[in-house]
């Protein structure tokens, strides 16, 4: 397994030592479960905003995007995440949103797709919920403006979900 994946705990013990060094911190949080273009472009938009760029990536438990999701397990997916050069940390989640991460990481700038900027199209109400809480640590929220694909989509049109 790579170096570059932790716990929620672990990678929060060396984000605090980074920040005593004014490393401003990055969190990227999803599923991640095809890694795309769309994805890749994201966390090169997200990284130039600070210092180290972190993702945590939800478990298979909590993924309801259609049947037989996710295609590739949490190990797997992580293990994608943690080979690009511009994530420097991946963490599995524990909970369904990333109000736990956000909380336990306390990232300077939590960063989601140009997607998530309309709470109003967010049918779950989680985006609101890691807003407040990425605003409860004196963080911001941050949108990337990157061209957007969809992994649904692309599992939807191809024989992946069979």
């Amino acid at each position: 397994m790579s170096n570059k994946i932790l716990s929620i705990k672990k990678l929060a013990q060396r984000i605090k030592k980074l920040k005593k060094r004014k490393k401003k911190i990055i969190l990227c949080h999803g599923v991640f479960d095809v890694l795309h273009i769309g994805h890749i472009n994201h966390f090169n938009s997200a990284k130039k905003l600070g210092d180290i760029l972190v993702v945590s990536v939800t478990p298979d438990k909590f993924v309801r995007k259609g049947p037989n999701r996710p295609i590739f397990p949490l190990n797997l997916r992580m293990q994608s995440l943690s080979a690009l050069k511009s994530i420097d940390y991946v963490t599995a989640n524990t909970t369904e949103t990333a109000v736990n991460p956000i909380l336990e990481i306390k990232p300077n700038i939590y960063c989601k797709g140009k997607d998530y900027r309309d709470e109003k199209s967010d049918h779950t109400q989680n985006i609101k919920r890691e807003v407040k809480a990425i605003k409860s640590i004196n963080g911001k929220i941050n949108y990337t403006e990157d061209k957007l694909f969809s992994s649904s989509n692309i599992i939807n049109n191809s024989n992946l979900n069979l």
